[in-house]
This record gives C-alpha cells, sequence and structure tokens, in this order.
C-alpha cells in the first residue's frame, strides 16, 4: 500500500529554455504532452520560477519522460528574428504561381517556419543547427550577402504603373534584360526589390532609376471658379520659372506635366497657393527610410521638433519620405532641423551640397539626376526648399554622386554667373535695375547676356551660350557695382551724436549738401545710418569731412557705456586716480545700473575701461568677502540664541530642584584684598584669542561695556547665584579670583541691594578710569553676561 504510493509518487525536473515553453505547452507538444501524461501516466507542469519542467510519477516513467522532453527540446530550438514590416510580403509571396520563400525553406532546412505579424518576427524551429541556417537564408534572403545581392528603390505611387508596366510587362523585360535578377513590388510601401548577383543587380537597379528619373506623369487638381481666379498667370510662370514643369489652367483644374519629382514639387506649391496649407518633403531612399522607421519604434526623433515649431511631421510610406505641415516659415524651419538631424543619424551616408537657386534649374535637371545616381550607385535627390542637392546611399557612392554633381556645377558657372549681394548691399538691387530698368537692359545691351533680377533673394543672374559673353556681362555687373558703391557712401552716427550732427532743422545738413553737392538723408530702417550720394569726388570729400567731426566728437563728448550688477556699485570719487591718468570722466548711474567713461580720445577711453575691468573685480571680490563675512555672523547669530534657549531650558529645571533644597549655610565674612590692574585687550582679539566679530582694524563697533570697580563686583556676587549657577550668552573672558563675600540679609535679596547694584554698575563707568590704580580693577571689554540668582531673578551685564 503506503510503498506503492511512494514509488509511484516520485519527481523529478527538465530544465527548459524560457523561448520553448510555449512550444512544450502550446500546439506544437500536444503529442508530446500526450504521451507523457497518457501513455507514461508522468504528470508535468512548469515549476513557478520558469525554469523547470516539474514531473511526478514513477521513477523509471520519470526518467523515460524526461529523456521524451529533452528530445522533442532538441529538435524543436527556436529562434526568432525581427524583419521591417516592409518585407513581410516579400516572404510569404510566391513568384509565378511557385511557393513562398517560407515554404521553400521549411522544405530545403527541415524547419517550421512562422511569420507572426503582429510583433514584426519570423519564429523558426528545428534543430539547433537546422535553424542557425534557416536564419542566415532568411537574412541572405532579406539583406543580401555571401556573394548574393539585395536592393531596393522606393518608387513614387505617380510612377509605380510606369516601372510595373501592363501586366507587369516592364518587370518581365527587365529580369530577362538581367537574366539572374527577380524583381518584386512591395504593395504595402511601393518599394520594388532586386535580387541576385551583384554582377546583374547593379545594372538592373541603375536602369530602374533612369526609368524612374525620366519617366513623364501628369497630375490633375480640381478647382472652382473662386481658386481659378487665385491661380494667375502670374504665380504659374513664378513656379514654372523655378520648377520645370509645364502647367495648363482651366476653369475647373490645373494640370501639371512633367518628371515625378517636379511634379510633386510643383503641385505642392500650387495647393499652397489654392489655401490648402504649406508642406514640405524630406526624401528617403528605401534603406535609409527602413531604417529609420526602427529607430522610430520606441519613440519618434522629431517630437521636439514637431512642438517646437508648430507643425505636424508625417510619416508617408509610400513614397519613403516625410511630410511636413503648417505655417510656411515654421515648416522650412522644421525641416531644415530634421535634415541636420538626419545628417547626424547617417553619417556619411548622407550627404548634402548648397546650389545656388538660379543654377538649381539647371543642374538639378531631372535626366542629369538620374544618370548621376545610375553611375554612382547613391540615389540623388533634389531639395528646393533648402536648395541643395542630396545623396543618400553607401558612403563611397554617395561621395562619387556629389563629386559629379560639383563638376556639373562648374561647368553650368561657365554659362551662368550669379551675383550674390548681401543683406547689407540690398540697396544695390534697385540702383541695378534702375529706372524703368534702364540700367539691366544697359547690361543686356552692351553683354549679349541674358541678365535677370532676383529680388527676393538679391541676385542678380547673367547667362549665355559662351563662356566669354558670360565674362563680359560679369565685368561690366562689376564696374556698374563700383560705380555706385563710390557714389553711395553709408556711414554710421552715434546715438548722441545725431542732434549735433542735423543741427537745428536740418541745418548742419544743408550745410554739407550745399558745400559739397549731395545728397545727405537719414537711412528709415536705420536712423542712425546717412546715405551720401553724389558725384564720386563730392561723395568722397563729405565723406572725409564727416569722419573728421565724427572724430573731434568723439573727442570730446565719445562715451563707453558699461552694465554693472548692484554688488558693483562706488562711488564716483572710488575712480579718481583713473580719470587724472587718463584724463576722462567716470560717472556711476546707480539707478540705471551703467558706469560711462567720458572725453579723452578713443584710444584713452579704451584704457580708462580696461583699468576700470580691473578695479570692479577687486570690488567684486570684497563685496563676495564682506557677503561670507555677514553670512558666517549671522550663522553664528543664531547658533547663540539656541545656545540661550537651551540653557534657559536647563535652569528652569534648576530653579524647579533648588525650591526643594534649603538654602546653604552662609561664608564667614572676610576681607576683599587688593586686586592686580587688568590691563585691556587693544590688539584686536579677544582674551581667548578669537579675532573680533565686528568692524575693522581689530576694533569693535560697539558700545564699551561699563567698567566695574571691585566693590561692585563683591556685591554683585552677593546679590546673585555663585559662578557654578552663572549663564552666559557667550564665553567670558578671565576674571579675577572669585572671593566669598558676606550675604544679603535674605537669600532672594532685598530691595535696596538690587537698586544699589543697579547704581554701582552705572556709576562705575565716571568713577573708575582706564588707567586704574591698585586695588582697582580695570574691566575688560566683553560681551553681555547673564546671572540668575538664587531665587530665580536674573541680571544681564
Amino acid at each position: 500500500g503506503i510503498e506503492k504510493i511512494v514509488a509511484e509518487n516520485q519527481s523529478g525536473q527538465v530544465p527548459i529554455d524560457r523561448g520553448l515553453i510555449g512550444t512544450v505547452f502550446g500546439e506544437p507538444g500536444k503529442e508530446l504532452r500526450k504521451q507523457v501524461m497518457d501513455e507514461l501516466g508522468v504528470r508535468m507542469a512548469m515549476a513557478p520560477n520558469d525554469k523547470f519542467i516539474n514531473l511526478r510519477g514513477s521513477q523509471e516513467k520519470i526518467d523515460e519522460a524526461a529523456e521524451m522532453i529533452n528530445t522533442f527540446m532538441k529538435e524543436n530550438y527556436t529562434e526568432e528574428m525581427d524583419i521591417d514590416q516592409s518585407d513581410e510580403s516579400v516572404l510569404v509571396i510566391g513568384l509565378n504561381g511557385a511557393e513562398n520563400y517560407l515554404q521553400q525553406m521549411e522544405k530545403e532546412f527541415e524547419v517550421k517556419v512562422n511569420l507572426r505579424k503582429a510583433r514584426h518576427v519570423v519564429s523558426i524551429r528545428g534543430t539547433e543547427e537546422n535553424v542557425a541556417k534557416a536564419r542566415a537564408s532568411v537574412s541572405r534572403f532579406l539583406y543580401g550577402g555571401e556573394g548574393f545581392c539585395v536592393l531596393k528603390v522606393a518608387v513614387a505611387d505617380s510612377t509605380l504603373g510606369i516601372v510595373i508596366g501592363k501586366g507587369g510587362s516592364n518587370l518581365q523585360k527587365l529580369e530577362k534584360e538581367f537574366e539572374g535578377a527577380t524583381l518584386q513590388v512591395q504593395r504595402s510601401s511601393n518599394t520594388l526589390l532586386i535580387r541576385g548577383t551583384e554582377e546583374v543587380v547593379r545594372p538592373c537597379w541603375s536602369s530602374v532609376v533612369r526609368m524612374m528619373a525620366t519617366a513623364k506623369i501628369t497630375e490633375t487638381i480640381t478647382i472652382d471658379s473662386e481658386q481659378h481666379d487665385t491661380v494667375s498667370a502670374t504665380t504659374v510662370k513664378r513656379i514654372m520659372d523655378n520648377i520645370p514643369v509645364a502647367i495648363n489652367v482651366t476653369e475647373h483644374s490645373v494640370k501639371i506635366r512633367g518628371t515625378a519629382a517636379d511634379v510633386r514639387d510643383a503641385k505642392l506649391a500650387v495647393l499652397d497657393i489654392l489655401g490648402a496649407g504649406y508642406e514640405a518633403k524630406v526624401d528617403l531612399c528605401a534603406q535609409h527610410f527602413a531604417k529609420l522607421r526602427v529607430a522610430m519604434k520606441e519613440s519618434s526623433p522629431f517630437a521636439d521638433i514637431q512642438s517646437e515649431n508648430d507643425v505636424v511631421i508625417e510619416v508617408d510610406a509610400l513614397s519613403s519620405s516625410l511630410g511636413i505641415k503648417g505655417k510656411r516659415a515654421n515648416a522650412k524651419r522644421a525641416k531644415l532641423q530634421i535634415i541636420s538631424f538626419l545628417e547626424s543619424f547617417y553619417g556619411d551616408e548622407f550627404q548634402k551640397i548648397k546650389v545656388a537657386r538660379p543654377l538649381l534649374k539647371i543642374i538639378g535637371d531631372a535626366s542629369k539626376i538620374g544618370e548621376i545616381s545610375a553611375i554612382s550607385g547613391a540615389l540623388v535627390f533634389i531639395d528646393r526648399d533648402t536648395s541643395t542637392i542630396q545623396g543618400q546611399g553607401d558612403p563611397e557612392c554617395v561621395t562619387k554622386a556629389l563629386a559629379m554633381v560639383q563638376g556639373n556645377l562648374k561647368e553650368a558657372e561657365k554659362l551662368v554667373f550669379v551675383a550674390k549681394f548681401e543683406p547689407t548691399d540690398a540697396w544695390l538691387i534697385p540702383k541695378l535695375i534702375g529706372k524703368n530698368g534702364d540700367v539691366i537692359q544697359y547690361l543686356r545691351d552692351h553683354s549679349g547676356c541674358k541678365v535677370d533680377v532676383i529680388r527676393a533673394e538679391s541676385c542678380v543672374v547673367i547667362s549665355a551660350d559662351e563662356e566669354e559673353t558670360v565674362q563680359r556681362g560679369k565685368q561690366l555687373l562689376d564696374n556698374l557695382v563700383e560705380k555706385e558703391r563710390k557714389e553711395n557712401v553709408f556711414i554710421a552716427i552715434p546715438e548722441d551724436a545725431m542732434p549735433n550732427f542735423i543741427g537745428k532743422g536740418g541745418a548742419n545738413i544743408k550745410k554739407l549738401q550745399e558745400k559739397y553737392r549731395v545728397g545727405i538723408e537719414r537711412m528709415r530702417k536705420d536712423p542712425y545710418r546717412i546715405h551720401i550720394s553724389g558725384k564720386t569726388t563730392s561723395v568722397a570729400v563729405t565723406a572725409k569731412a564727416v569722419t573728421d567731426w565724427l572724430y573731434n566728437w568723439e573727442s570730446i563728448y565719445g562715451s563707453l557705456v558699461v552694465p554693472l550688477n548692484e554688488n558693483e556699485l562706488v562711488g564716483d570719487d572710488y575712480f579718481a586716480p583713473i580719470e587724472n591718468q587718463f584724463g576722462v570722466k567716470v560717472t556711476v548711474k546707480k539707478d540705471a545700473l551703467k558706469l560711462t567713461v567720458r572725453g579723452g580720445s578713443p584710444d584713452l577711453r579704451k584704457d580708462a575701461l580696461k583699468k576700470i575691468v580691473e578695479e570692479m573685480s577687486k570690488v567684486r571680490e570684497t563685496a563676495a568677502a564682506r557677503l561670507a563675512a555677514e553670512r558666517a555672523t549671522a550663522a553664528e547669530a543664531e547658533e547663540e540664541e539656541e545656545d540661550d534657549d537651551e540653557e534657559e531650558e536647563d535652569d528652569e529645571e534648576e530653579d524647579e530642584e533648588e525650591e526643594e533644597t534649603p538654602a546653604p549655610p552662609a561664608p564667614k565674612p572676610v576681607v576683599v584684598p587688593p586686586q592686580p590692574t587688568r590691563t585691556p585687550v587693544t590688539n584686536g582679539t579677544s582674551r581667548r584669542g578669537a579675532p573680533p566679530r565686528n568692524g575693522t582694524n581689530g576694533h569693535s563697533r560697539e558700545p564699551a561695556p561699563p567698567k566695574a570697580s571691585v566693590a561692585a563686583l563683591g556685591l554683585l556676587d552677593m546679590l546673585v547665584s555663585t559662578p557654578s549657577q552663572m549663564v552666559s550668552d557667550t564665553p567670558q573672558p578671565p576674571r579675577a579670583p572669585e572671593v566669598p563675600v558676606a550675604p544679603a540679609p535674605s537669600a532672594s535679596g532685598s530691595q535696596g541691594g538690587r537698586a544699589l547694584l543697579n547704581f554701582l554698575v552705572s556709576e562705575s563707568t565716571d568713577n573708575v578710569s582706564d588707567n586704574a590704580s591698585e586695588g582697582q580693577v580695570t574691566a575688560a571689554p566683553a560681551r553681555s553676561t547673564t546671572y540668575k540668582s538664587v531665587s530665580g531673578f536674573r541680571v544681564r551685564v
């Protein structure tokens, strides 16, 4: 009975990996559990720590079940590998009716493979050796390796039909032309995958890129009558000047024709004009887009950019791009921040070069860009918002692509010259245009070039069919600019000097104008700058006269102003030595927290200011030291106050004890002997060697305590408690040895005694001199001391 029960209820454990728990106790392990539990009669369950399988039954059956479980786990080793969501369809869709890749892999490696779409992972189950082989095969199939190449091309939705062809004819044509390559479209992301050996995949990829770059498409935007009035001929011309597309506006639609990238940019511009809102795009190659999506699984790297600029950033999987929607200025600012992030994120795989906008249209021709991409192996994009050309892909390929772009740019600059003017020289643009455009027409007629002025970008564009013609136009432009700079001079006038320069009712300016026959006016946007215009010689002489006047004014009225902090405030007389040394006047305005240096030459003012800066550093150090000392004093006072409170509490406890204790017997009267003279301490230290608490030079600013005679001190000892019962606010200086005196008539002290005490203490300052004679005591300076009598009253001296 009992022995049988014990024999049939033995226990055992089998170690198990967490990844195999679902396999053993799930659907795959159904047959195993049936054999172990039903046929062998062994109960099996997971241990609480999820590290073992607990078995219960006879020892013989437990050993047999453990062997079956170990064999099962060995044959069902499982691994999972993460994949990009866009690659899922490639694994489960067969080509031309054939088995899909996962089915082929199961047969080849004798494993079980499942695609877990919810988690975007591939689960492979089998022996550990076979699982490793199958995993390597999946990686090679998706990403290439070991002589196998996989390239991805993001295809715009508008050109997808052109790439595929009717019934897939274009894909079949490509596979036939590049034998050994297989082409497959991922519909979920509009990505074309090209697989095969390196020798056939690269040329096939280049052919697809050329096809996409040159394919012409048409986009139609439906509009109403109100929107039709918004799309004017001038607006359409401006778009077509910047983007090589054809735009046709009808009563109910706007049709745009050109290459896919150009049409998209033109469409966004038209939609912005129609009031649909501004949208900027950031294009990415397929590999970069997949890498970015993996990084965005946990958190978006663009959340801060989105909130900071008040824009909406969207991920467009069908075009492998990012869309930024919002106000034009905000969207452009956000786009620059995104591009800066991408440069850091991808490193050398993402590079760009800046191109002058007029040149962008020339070197950004779709066929040229497509050819650069096809030859270099990197995808090249035009970004019109930032006026850049970007290269993406393998670092070596990107470097090669941008070098080709730079070569095209140099060639373009031979036939197109762009003169870019800084904002401070924007006044030159209207001068170069001239009245009714006569100056720009002069340039065109005498150079034989096409000359355009782009006001929005403050630049002049000169182009021609021959390099010599362009150089002639450039020389004429340089001559005109030089002439205008000589005939137009701008001089800054200090704010304080402007009233003196103008004169009452502009009298001084009128005199200058009449004397030198020039025009002088204050700038509207910068009222402290003047514009002198006229003939070259007259302008030069006038400018010199104004400069000389400014130098003289600076010598007399010129000033330098420096802001101050509150801890740097000092009186004007503090800088008297500096004023005498440099011949300047220094003024400190405490309410405005600023210091002004006036007079002297500009060089002397600068030298004086340098000296003042040195002095102010000393002022700051002194202020800092004073603040530290004040804080230390305050902390010490707070500690002393806390000590007083604690001592008063102790005194109250002692009072209670003394009420129960009889008064001690009165001591015998004794005669007070003469005491040695005490010399006051005057070296700046206390009796205990501590530094003085307040004041400078070792002297206390507190009033000196009253000096007491020997008789007063003796009477004090009679009226108050013994030294052992004395409570002091601070450590006391040394006193003469304590001498017992005759006790008062009562233990509590008479009223007359207390009155006499007050009289003697107050009168002692008049009766005792600093140079006391023998038999007197000169009181040393000390802090206030509190004495407590036996009866409980306190006296503070």
